[in-house]
């Protein structure tokens, strides 16, 4: 399923980095909990978000483009106040750190990436005002433009 997968240096250099990006959205996760994240904060969990989005697709896990790409547009709400650090988009922070530990320690790469394509979705939702809505759900039946 993944190209990273037969160059053991490639393999390793995709475990460190998904690791740190894993630690990473905890600690913006917390931030969030803490009350309202500074600019720095929110830069920074952009910048890991875009660095998701970037490297999915060369490390053979096109799903964490995926929900890189989703992870920007919900910081980009936060950031503009366009919606709230309410708790269930914390959570999305939470689960996606959560599924990079898993992809990082090789954890069923196929049912992760599906965890990380609801988790994708999940974040669409929660861009439309429906964060806790199912990949079927009506309020979240298109996807949102990139």
């Amino acid at each position: 399923m993944s190209s990273e997968t037969g160059n053991p240096k490639l393999r390793k250099l995709f475990r460190k980095v998904t690791r740190q990006m894993a630690l990473e959205l905890d600690g913006f996760a917390k931030a969030l909990r803490a009350g309202s994240p500074h600019r720095e904060t929110l830069d920074k969990a952009y910048s890991i978000a875009h660095s998701l989005h970037g490297a999915g697709e060369p490390y053979g896990h096109p799903c964490l483009s995926e929900l890189g790409a989703a992870l920007e547009k919900v910081i980009a709400a936060l950031r503009s106040g366009d919606l709230a650090a309410a708790e269930p988009v914390i959570g999305l922070f939470d689960s996606s750190a959560a599924a990079l530990r898993d992809l990082s320690a090789d954890a069923a790469p196929k049912a992760v990436c599906e965890r990380v394509r609801d988790l994708a979705w999940n974040c669409q939702c929660a861009l439309r005002g429906n964060p806790s809505s199912d990949r079927g759900g009506r309020d979240c039946a298109r996807p949102l433009a990139p």
